[in-house]
């Protein structure tokens, strides 16, 4: 496995300057024992299969987490952090897959800067991934159908031919519900 924290600490050290963080009032007032402010590092998971040779039966997934406090333009490739690798004919077990990657989560790690040590939380704020991806993060057996979509209740249309299912924009559409997540899959495991 690859360590994360680690790679986020490297990259904090070296785009520190950039990050945006918020000062406590305190912070230009030297305190004995003073403990270093704590700013938070917000991370986007990505994560999609990727088929390899043309094989529709031997994939890659990788899991990306890039820094959301960092200028777009900072969130290349060199500030990236690989956080997890998987590659074969199947989907990854994603309980496995990233048991090490969302230890992150609500996590703290601290930094040694130029001029001082810097504690840092951090936070999986975004997951970014397709549909199928998405669907796989969130052990669903199937990612599309009449009523994919995981936070509202907008119907999709069948494409021509069975080419997929379409989503149109609705202003006035109805989230999902935690109640409304029970009746559904009582009703559905009743009809087998």
């Amino acid at each position: 496995m690859f360590n994360a924290k680690k790679q986020l600490k490297r990259i904090v050290r070296r785009t520190f300057e950039f990050i945006e963080y918020e000062r406590s009032e305190l912070s230009d007032v030297t305190l004995p024992n003073q403990r270093p402010f704590q700013k938070t590092v917000h991370l986007c998971l990505c994560t999609d299969g990727v088929s390899v040779c043309n094989s529709r039966s031997f994939s890659i997934w990788p899991v990306w987490l890039a820094i959301l406090n960092l200028p777009p333009w900072l969130r290349s490739s060199v500030n990236i952090i690989l956080g997890a690798l998987h590659a074969g004919h199947k989907k990854p077990d994603f309980d496995e897959f990233l048991k090490t990657t969302l230890k992150l989560h609500n996590s703290s790690i601290s930094v040694q800067l130029p001029d001082r040590k810097a504690k840092f939380k951090v936070n999986i704020s975004l997951v970014v991934a397709d549909m199928p991806a998405k669907a796989a993060l969130l052990f669903h057996t199937v990612f599309c159908g009449r009523f994919a979509c995981p936070t509202c209740l907008e119907k999709g249309v069948s494409g021509t031919n069975g080419t997929g299912w379409y989503y149109h924009f609705n202003a006035d559409f109805e989230l999902r519900t935690n109640e409304r997540f029970i009746a559904d899959s009582e009703a559905a495991q009743a009809s087998g």
